[in-house]
């Protein structure tokens, strides 16, 4: 998971997603910096890692935001079964 290859390819990947992060905030003008960028660039780094479907990021990013914002433990299940399936 952390050879070095590995490492190179997801630095790539990283600085590809934050570079197209930064560009569509700078094509729509502004920026809600937790919406368009805190919460996707640490989820889509952890499904790379993983190897899990990025195109399914905004489903993670869903999950996160439910399982940390829950205020009841049956909250924080349902998110956390969602996540682990």
């Amino acid at each position: 998971m952390f050879a070095p290859g590995r490492i190179r390819t997801l630095t790539e990947d990283t600085r590809t997603l934050t570079a197209g992060l930064i560009d569509a905030i700078v094509a729509n003008g502004k920026c809600e910096f937790q919406r368009d960028f805190g919460r996707v660039m640490p989820v889509h780094v952890f499904l790379r890692m993983l190897n899990l479907p990025t195109e399914r990021s905004a489903e993670f990013v869903g999950w996160a935001t439910s399982y940390v914002h829950a205020t009841e433990q049956d909250e924080r299940e349902w998110a956390t079964e969602k996540v682990m399936g």
